[in-house]
């Protein structure tokens, strides 16, 4: 979905995903928010509700550090 707003767009939606190494599978609502300046976007903000965050808790911290 999107909404027109004259400085800014927002787009929303819902993802489905799977954390292999964690071995999990999750879904998870987003948003983001575009500031547009000159018809073009000078910044924007993401935001996702704790499903994403969940199914990547689980994995060993060396997985994401390396050896």
């Amino acid at each position: 979905m999107y909404e027109n707003l004259r400085r800014a767009q927002v787009a929303t939606g819902d993802v489905r995903f799977r954390v292999r190494e964690a071995g999990k599978e999750g879904s998870s609502r987003w948003a983001f928010i575009f500031k547009l300046a000159g018809g073009k976007v000078q910044s924007y903000d993401q935001f996702n509700d704790t499903g994403l965050a969940e199914a990547f808790r689980s994995i060993e911290i060396g997985i994401l550090t390396g050896p």
